[in-house]
């Protein structure tokens, strides 16, 4: 029982390591050729959106909106993807418990 609790230990400090390093990474999602681009931060949240200016008008607001929509998509799952990939190391040895990585 102490073993036990000793590794649940061990695995809640590299998470928390885990988690410290994802948070710091960045993730760029693009849509329409690289027209708009997005920043996603590891901690899931958008830090920077840049859309090319010819994009902006009237005429183009649907169009953008889709654009803006699909690049924050893509970024928010180059995220998730590498919290998935980070985590399932940690969690891996834990049987189907290491599915609580995608919970990240």
């Amino acid at each position: 029982m102490k073993d036990l609790f000793v590794k649940a230990k061990e695995m809640q400090s590299t998470l928390k390591q885990k988690k410290a390093e994802i948070d710091r990474l960045t993730f760029e999602g693009s849509a329409g050729g690289g027209k708009v681009k997005v920043t996603v931060s590891g901690k899931q949240e958008v830090v920077a959106l840049k859309i090319d200016p010819e994009l902006v008008s009237p005429q183009n607001v649907e169009y953008l909106q889709r654009l803006v929509t699909s690049a924050v998509n893509d970024g928010f799952g180059k995220a998730q993807k590498e919290i998935e990939k980070s985590m399932s190391g940690v969690m891996g040895g834990l049987g189907n418990l290491g599915k609580l990585a995608g919970m990240f």
